[in-house]
């Protein structure tokens, strides 16, 4: 990669989950992950490691929805401990990053983003919302994939909202509220 016109330089962040691989570049700090959605047995053993805020909100989901709603609290997680370049070095306790924005950390963005039915994916900048976000879906074999305009360029953008999208349904991305 080479920088023209002596700009900001380049961060990025890369993960990768069994049939998906997610990259992130800005011109700030960055933090991306996505993750297979885990199956109940791995959300079970797993649930101690989150903050209790979100293991409230784990216990309280239904049953058939505990699976994508601990997805999407990791890949915060993880999203959110990449860009603050701990990594998990940090404890996953430490940081509450579930449905209350009020009570994740203050000046950070961390959003879900569209990740199909089988994965969860969140990205993380520092600041109260991303300048720009674009999901680029590259099927396996093909050099070029589609772009999914997300926050202030998606329609109807909602700051602070999440989106959802199926790659393989080429439906358009509807944000709601956290």
């Amino acid at each position: 990669m080479v920088q023209a016109g002596g700009g900001p330089p380049l961060h990025f962040s890369l993960a990768h989950s069994r049939g998906l691989i997610a990259v992130a570049v800005a011109p700030r700090v960055i933090g991306v992950d996505v993750e297979r959605l885990p199956s109940p047995e791995t959300v079970e053993a797993c649930a101690r490691a989150l903050h209790p805020g979100e293991q409230a909100e784990l216990a309280a989901a239904p049953p058939g929805e505990r699976r994508a709603h601990f997805g999407r609290l990791w890949t915060r997680k993880e999203a959110y401990l990449k860009a603050l370049g701990t990594g998990l070095s940090r404890h996953p306790r430490t940081d509450y990053l579930g449905s209350d924005l009020r009570r994740r950390p203050a000046r950070w963005a961390v959003l879900d983003l569209p990740a199909g039915p089988e994965h969860a994916a969140a990205i993380a900048v520092p600041g109260d919302r991303p300048d720009h976000i674009t999901v680029r879906w590259l099927p396996a074999g093909l050099p070029y994939g589609e772009d999914t305009p997300y926050g202030e360029d998606a329609p109807g953008a909602n700051p602070g909202g999440t989106a959802t999208r199926s790659p393989r349904s080429g439906s358009t991305i509807t944000r709601s509220s956290r």
